[in-house]
């Protein structure tokens, strides 16, 4: 049971960066009044990230962008 422990603590170390790091990201878009939205081309520097591309979410910018103007 240690065992299992101390890996499960080895892994959240590894992950909590890019974790962060999208938290973060979400965080700003809340805070402009957005829906959130994860693209792959919004934080390019994570590497190994599953998430939408743009066409897949082209609604939801096509919404922000109407509720701009």
């Amino acid at each position: 049971m240690i065992i299992i422990a101390l890996f499960n603590l080895v892994v959240i170390c590894i992950l909590s960066p890019k974790a962060f790091k999208l938290l973060r990201h979400y965080e700003d878009q809340r805070r402009q009044g957005l829906q959130p939205v994860f693209t792959d081309t919004d934080l390019p520097e994570l590497k190994n990230v599953e998430c939408w591309g743009k066409e897949d979410v082209q609604y939801y910018m096509d919404e922000r962008s109407a509720a701009r103007t």
